[in-house]
């Protein structure tokens, strides 16, 4: 059986994106293709009161990683 990754705590001395936000980050046109990006690339994100939002700082982390 695999062993689940365990996730650290994230101190947000930074504020959280909402999709739309984060559309404006990336530069994609649709929502969809931040869902898309979410279950094909592991783009990283959190529901917070039924709400997606997205820590810059692990976006960011994952732009670097989708670098070929």
């Amino acid at each position: 059986m695999a062993k689940k990754q365990e996730k650290k705590p994230i101190l947000l001395l930074e504020d959280l994106l909402d999709i739309d936000s984060l559309m404006g980050v990336l530069k994609v046109r649709s929502r969809q293709t931040v869902y898309k990006l979410m279950k094909t690339s592991d783009l990283p994100a959190v529901y917070i009161g039924g709400h997606l939002r997205f820590v810059p700082s692990e976006v960011a982390e994952w732009v670097c990683e989708q670098r070929a």
